[in-house]
Parts: structure tokens; C-alpha cells; sequence
């Protein structure tokens, strides 16, 4: 069996980072940032258009990821 505090040190590392939409909403400036909050908010907004009007910026953001944020899953505290 696998040495199981090895993997819990390992995970331990990954833990209590920022995500990748934390990332994202930290390099916008306050207008974009409570723009995309509020796309990300409206369940009427496809995601893909989300992830399309990103990528237009370069911005890299997954479907997964706004899912996960719709869902209410992981630790999601967004500035507003």
C-alpha cells in the first residue's frame, strides 16, 4: 500500500491556494471584475459565452470552473 502521509504531505500543498477564478478576478480591474461576477451570477449567460468573451482577452478560464462556481462548490470567497 502506498505510503498514505506521503500523499496526505503532497495534498497538503495544494491546499488553501487561490483558484483559477480567485487568479483571474485579482488581474481584472474593478469594473471587469464585478462584470464578470455578475455574468458568473446570471445562469441565463451560457458559460461557453463567458469562456468566449475571455479568451477574446486572453483570459483562460474553464467550463468546469464556472460550473464548479454555479454550484456552489469549493471555496469560492469572491470579492464584491
Amino acid at each position: 500500500m502506498a505510503d498514505l502521509f506521503g500523499e496526505i504531505q503532497k495534498n497538503a500543498a495544494t491546499c488553501g491556494k487561490k483558484s483559477t477564478l480567485q487568479k483571474i478576478l485579482a488581474r481584472l480591474d474593478e469594473q471587469d471584475r464585478n462584470d464578470l461576477i455578475k455574468a458568473l451570477d446570471d445562469i441565463s449567460i451560457p458559460a461557453l459565452a463567458i469562456r468566449a468573451a475571455l479568451a477574446k482577452r486572453n483570459i483562460a478560464l474553464s467550463m468546469s470552473a464556472i460550473y464548479r462556481y454555479r454550484k456552489g462548490e469549493g471555496d469560492f470567497e469572491l470579492e464584491r
